[in-house]
């Protein structure tokens, strides 16, 4: 009988505990939703675009992002997505989502990668001159000539050769 309880309290105790997590988690969501601009990707590069979403209050017309990222949007039904350029300056900083008119105005992080170093694809980098040599087309222009030098010594060889069997000399 102990067993048949036991059996039967461990699928219920976690189903229970299973409604109880998910009301918590599907609760504290909009909650969570509601608590500032949320930037997409939380992560980019200087010159890139990132999305800034969120909500101002009633009667707001316009948004202004500042700070990592810069842009201007639109406030409608009380939300705005604002797609903003992200600034120069490397580091984790914040993006400021300010509301018009009413001045409110709140903070997501981003974090600002380094720019990109350029890396070489068969080209050499420009040195401060600005001149830049493509060695692959150098490097097959050198074996495209030494192919055909090569295959012009073999065939004089040959000629050569040929030329001087089939005649008699003097």
């Amino acid at each position: 009988m102990r067993a048949i309880a036991r059996a039967g309290a461990l699928p219920g105790a976690l189903l229970c505990g299973g409604i109880v997590c998910g009301a918590v988690v599907c609760g504290a969501g909009p909650a969570a939703r509601a608590a500032g601009p949320v930037v997409t990707p939380g992560r980019a590069r200087p010159g890139e675009t990132v999305v800034v979403t969120g909500s101002c209050p009633a009667g707001d017309r316009g948004v202004r992002v500042s700070g990592a990222a810069a842009g201007e949007g639109a406030v409608r039904g009380g939300r705005f997505r604002v797609e903003a350029r992200v600034a120069r300056e490397a580091g984790r900083r914040p993006v400021t989502a300010w509301c018009v008119p009413s001045g409110r105005a709140e903070r997501a992080p981003l974090e600002v990668q380094g720019a990109r170093r350029p890396r070489p694809h068969g080209w050499t980098m420009p040195g401060d001159d600005g001149f830049a040599v493509p060695w692959t087309s150098v490097a097959l222009v050198l074996a495209v000539g030494a192919a055909g030098a090569g295959a012009a010594a073999l065939a004089r060889s040959r000629f050569r050769r040929v030329r001087g069997r089939g005649q008699a000399r003097p």
